[in-house]
């Protein structure tokens, strides 16, 4: 039995050991999978980033508004009537605010990576999702990619020009073609309604920035006034061992933008930031040309309250318009009803 055993061993051990030196056949997929495993990998990054995006502008919102609760009571303390109990508290307040400030402007340079992060990402799913639409996708998930492509790469914004319908009367037309006239208006009048409203609105939203960076500016200013803090040494042998300086610290100031100003709102995003030259565009048959440049020297400026006047000087232009076309279509209507009368 021993001697059977051993034969059938010797017998297998060639079929054995090429089975051991034999390659594992890899598993292979398709061009299609292989893409469709690149853009989960870039979907998974990008929500992340999103994520941690919103994180970060949340903690910055609630640390300014921290901050600025400090500053606050900073400016209380040094409006108050120096002693001893104003100096011992203006310097812890001005302590803390300082370490606030520190933070505010470490989390401010977070942001920025985080956002500068999130772009990158964006970019790469898009390109990942166009890669598996060009691998070959099924029609189901072609429109899921092209959901999501859309959520992260939205299509650029068409700018058009607005163009006002003839507004005279011709004494010639019948009914019939001053009906369709007055609709044309009518059209229009829709169309500078709404660039009405949205004027406003940014007028809005810029003198909202305004305030933001006039804020900022008295904080900084509060920050650096001691005017009405008298210097003491932090040590004497005078009645009460001497006062400390509640002015040997200020806070520093917040973290600013590019211009200067308060940081960017985290809540706006920037493809709804107001554009001067798309407004050029749409507006360029409506308003006059001294709005136009006054415009374009906003928008060169970057001050959000001259860009905030000229808005509303824009806004006043086209209702002044609006108006104009209403009371035309109004008597081309009346025109219009004063011939079927006949």
């Amino acid at each position: 039995m021993t001697r059977w055993v051993i034969a059938l061993v010797l017998a297998m051990a060639p079929a054995m050991a090429w089975a051991q030196s034999a390659p594992a056949t890899p598993t292979t997929s398709t061009p299609a999978q292989q893409a469709s495993t690149a853009t989960q990998k870039a979907l998974t990054a990008a929500a992340n980033a999103t994520k941690l995006v919103s994180e970060k502008s949340s903690a910055q919102a609630a640390l300014k508004a921290r901050y600025d609760g400090e500053l606050k009571v900073v400016d209380r303390l040094k409006q108050q009537r120096a002693s001893w109990r104003r100096d011992r508290e203006l310097r812890s307040q001005l302590a803390t605010a300082t370490e606030t400030a520190k933070e505010l402007a470490a989390l401010d340079k977070e942001l920025a990576a985080a956002k500068t992060k999130l772009a990158v990402a964006k970019k790469q799913l898009v390109a990942a999702i166009d890669a598996e639409l060009t691998a070959g996708a099924s029609n189901a998930r072609a429109q899921q990619l092209a959901k999501i492509r859309s959520q992260y790469a939205p299509a650029a914004r068409k700018v058009k020009k607005i163009v006002l319908p003839e507004t005279e009367i011709d004494p010639l037309a019948d009914p019939e073609e001053l009906d369709q006239q007055a609709l044309a208006l009518k059209e229009a009048e829709a169309e500078l309604g709404r660039q009405v409203k949205q004027l406003e609105a940014q007028a809005a939203e810029l003198e909202r920035r305004a305030g933001l960076r006039k804020e900022h500016d008295r904080t900084k200013e509060v920050a650096n006034r001691d005017d009405d803090l008298p210097r003491r040494g932090n040590t004497g042998s005078s009645s009460g061992g001497g006062r400390e300086a509640a002015d040997d610290q200020q806070p520093t100031a917040g973290p600013e933008d590019a211009n200067g100003g308060p940081p960017a709102d985290p809540a706006t995003p920037q493809s709804e930031s107001f554009n001067e030259s798309d407004v050029r565009v749409e507006l360029a048959e409506v308003v006059d040309a001294t709005t136009m440049e006054s415009l374009d020297r906003a928008q060169r400026s970057g001050d959000p309250a001259t860009r905030a006047k000229a808005a509303k000087a824009a806004k006043e232009s086209v209702a002044k318009q609006l108006e104009r076309l209403k009371k035309k279509r109004q008597e081309i209507e009346a025109r219009a009803k004063q011939l079927r009368k006949q």
